[in-house]
């Protein structure tokens, strides 16, 4: 059977941009489930054993707020090709994502309370947002931008491709809203329960929300015919043709 023609630039193929995020996901499972147990299982354990005090609990809510956005970064970095075998250790992702930790955590301050003011105010804000800045935490990891050169570059990258992202960025977005709402009905640091379940969500779903972001990201650098040199190219080539047919939902290697 003849492969199918690359479709057109505004036509982003969503299933297969979920497929091969979980590809990814499962090659790099358990590296990601240690990663988890290190930054998101050992702040929820601070929560149940804060003191009841107003000071250490905003103390536990910036860790919180530090770790998971680390725990996302290095879950984006599972996207990068490498060309060594087997992929990243731990130890790389983690050091990966370290030196742009700061700016990492500023970008998503920002991006955050516009997304969640956004949804909280109208709905269409919220979502206008998530669409147009879906892709900064991979511009700013794969790039080097700052905060508000990767903000304007995530912009730029989705130019043309929106209707399509609204479906990724519901995808991304509706988990994380959810369990904001849950998450003010029954706060972490006053049930074991709760704080079980947000620990369960975010180890086991967040992995696979960033690498769909990272996919994102590769798919429209394919689009508008961009890219970096030698094998990563080739690489992004064989990976983010994930956006047609041709991609079979799968990566090599």
């Amino acid at each position: 059977m003849e492969p199918k023609e690359r479709p057109e630039a505004d036509e982003i193929d969503v299933r297969a941009a979920l497929g091969v995020s979980f590809e990814i996901y499962r090659r790099y499972f358990w590296k990601l489930m240690l990663l988890a147990l290190i930054l998101v299982v050992s702040v929820e354990v601070m929560y149940l054993q804060q003191i009841d005090s107003d000071g250490l609990g905003l103390v536990v809510e910036i860790i919180a707020f530090v770790t998971l956005t680390w725990f996302w970064a290095a879950s984006v970095m599972t996207v990068k090709p490498t060309a060594a075998k087997g992929g990243y250790s731990l130890s790389e992702l983690i050091a990966a994502v370290w030196p742009k930790l700061f700016w990492l955590v500023m970008l998503t301050a920002v991006t955050d309370v516009g997304i969640f003011f956004g949804f909280g105010l109208l709905i269409a804000p919220g979502l206008f947002l998530s669409v147009i800045w879906l892709v900064v935490v991979p511009v700013m990891l794969f790039e080097g931008s700052g905060v508000f050169q990767s903000m304007s570059r995530s912009i730029k990258l989705t130019q043309g491709h929106r209707m399509n992202l609204m479906w990724i960025a519901i995808i991304i977005w509706g988990p994380q809203l959810v369990e904001a709402g849950l998450g003010f009905l029954f706060p972490a640091n006053e049930s074991t329960l709760a704080a079980l379940g947000f620990t369960a969500a975010e180890s086991l779903l967040y992995p696979f929300l960033a690498i769909l972001t990272a996919v994102t990201y590769y798919g429209l650098i394919a689009f508008n015919g961009e890219g970096g040199s030698g094998a990563e190219v080739d690489q992004l080539e064989a990976d983010v043709g994930t956006f047609d047919d041709r991609a079979s939902h799968r990566l090599e290697g």
